[in-house]
Formats: structure tokens, sequence, C-alpha cells
């Protein structure tokens, strides 16, 4: 079985170190050497907070979506109220027809 060919990992590795020398981020774990971390840290961590604000809000609406939903009819009951309601429309026709056939009227 052939060896992996490790050059790539090993590309990636130097630009990955190439990448955190020009951000100014040593690497180990020791901190950042970039001055303006701090204030954008601080600038996302408020967008955080926003962005939990809006999903707190998007829960609370979804809710009451569903609660409208769960109140409207399903097909079965709609398709039952039309057939309900055209079942008592013949039904009163054929009244009306009956009264109107033995109360002699032509």
């Amino acid at each position: 079985m052939a060896e992996p060919d490790r050059s790539l990992l090993a590309q990636f590795e130097s630009m990955t170190a190439a990448r955190r020398a020009q951000v100014g981020v040593e690497s180990g774990g020791r901190g950042p050497y970039d001055p303006g971390m701090e204030a954008r840290i601080v600038a996302l961590e408020g967008d955080v907070k926003e962005i939990k604000g809006d999903v707190k809000r998007l829960a609370i609406d979804m809710a009451e979506i569903k609660g409208r939903l769960s109140q409207m009819p399903t097909t079965v009951q709609l398709v039952t109220l039309v057939f309900s309601i055209f079942g008592a429309a013949i039904a009163l026709l054929g009244g009306v027809f009956a009264v109107l056939r033995f109360s002699g009227h032509s």
C-alpha cells in the first residue's frame, strides 16, 4: 500500500501559519496581538444579543402562527361542510316541491 501524500497537509499548515502571522494572532493559545480584536469581539457579542432577540421574536411569531393554523378547519371538515350545505339545499327544495304538489298548485 502506498504512503499518503502529505505535501498537501504541509502546504495547508504553512498557509495557515502564514495567515495567522498576517492577521497578527500568535499560535499556541497565548493570545492575540491584534489591538482591534477586543473591539471586534465586543461588537460580535452585541450582534449575538440582537440575533438572540430576533430569534425569540421569531419563536413567538411561529407559536402564534401555529395557534392560528390549529384553529383552521381541515380539508375533510370543509368538504363535509360543503356536502352538508348541498344536502340541506336539496332537502329544502324537495320539501318545497312536495308542499306545492300536495297543495294542488300546478
